[in-house]
């Protein structure tokens, strides 16, 4: 009888969160009373919300952001290996390298790489070639056309991103807190040391990395653009309704995707419109089973409202390419290109 009883009301339980999880377009139409009378009205409508983001995505109280200990030392011919200490003792580490022809440029535009699970900065450059089907070599193939890039180390595997999730969870934090700052720190270095134009800097992502892109841009105006490769979704039923369509977060080992408060009001689409009016791409391939096309469709239907009623819908894309979990380096290189 008990084992029946924990079973039913387990299943209770989670039919009764699933219920309201998916109630999101209530709650997203009470919290978010955009105003397009002009872009500064816009901006200033959504300002509360960024400032709640901000909430989420927040380091534990009294944690320093500051970085020290600051080393660029030479990685081989052509990259840079940054590293740096911030959160007290915390190390982090980056590579980065210049475009391949410099010209006469006194400052380059400079792309943020990130990597996705299963993958490192070194996956990004192609000098790791397993993830390469899935990654395309493109951080190096963005310095062949004129960019510089710079690619942070990100913990990329399911059991340390819980373990230091379930620790940042009780200081109020989670483990995208803290490399969302670890980056944000990365920027700050990149603008002072390195020859960087200030206003030509994107980011671009992949599945995990393309998560960061887009929970980093709504905090980071420094951005200018982005490009978020294998992760936009529907988020609610990504995150807690099973199909056989996609694949599910709930039954999975991906603990560190359940970031606490994230669909009181914080859904792809949502989370878009705080990085409106900046030019976005986000790229699907028809293959990849993390998403159902119909729902991602929906999903970028209401992230574009806000730049079509702006009156800017070009600077919104959705690249739907023939592939799986995987980027599309042309159609990313072509829309930096013309936003950059």
């Amino acid at each position: 009888m008990s084992e029946q009883t924990e079973i039913t009301a387990a299943q209770n339980w989670e039919n009764l969160l699933r219920q309201l999880i998916a109630d999101y377009p209530n709650r997203s139409s009470t919290e978010w009373k955009r105003d397009f009378s002009s872009l500064e009205d816009f901006l200033n409508s959504v300002r509360s919300q960024r400032s709640k983001w901000a909430e989420l995505m927040k380091l534990p109280a009294g944690l320093p952001a500051t970085a020290k200990q600051i080393e660029i030392s030479k990685a081989d011919q052509c990259q840079r290996k940054i590293t740096f200490t911030f959160c007290h003792e915390m190390k982090f580490s980056a590579w980065y390298q210049p475009p391949v022809q410099k010209e006469s440029q006194p400052r380059f535009p400079l792309v943020i790489c990130l990597h996705g699970i299963g993958g490192s900065p070194q996956s990004t450059m192609g000098t790791d070639q397993r993830l390469d089907a899935s990654y395309h070599r493109f951080a190096s193939r963005l310095t062949e056309n004129g960019f510089a890039v710079v690619a942070p180390q990100l913990i990329n595997n399911f059991a340390e991103r819980a373990r230091i999730n379930r620790m940042a969870l009780l200081l109020g934090s989670t483990i995208w807190a803290l490399e969302l700052q670890a980056i944000r720190t990365l920027l700050d270095i990149c603008l002072e040391a390195l020859p960087i134009d200030p206003e030509q800097i994107a980011a671009w992502g992949i599945s995990m990395g393309g998560g960061y892109t887009l929970y980093l841009m709504p905090l980071e105006m420094r951005i200018r653009a982005g490009v978020i490769s294998a992760w936009f979704n529907h988020r609610v039923s990504k995150m807690v309704i099973e199909s056989t369509d996609y694949s599910c977060f709930l039954p999975t080992e991906e603990e560190h995707a359940f970031i606490p408060g994230l669909l009181t009001q914080f859904s792809d689409s949502d989370l878009i419109s705080l990085i409106c009016p900046r030019p976005v791409q986000v790229q699907s391939g028809r293959l990849d089973d993390i998403a159902s096309h119909r729902l991602v469709e929906q999903e970028f239907r209401a992230a574009s409202f806000c730049y079509q009623k702006l009156g800017i819908k070009k600077r919104l894309e959705w690249n739907l390419h023939n592939g799986g979990h995987e980027l599309d380096f042309e159609a990313g290189l072509r829309f930096l290109r013309s936003w950059l």
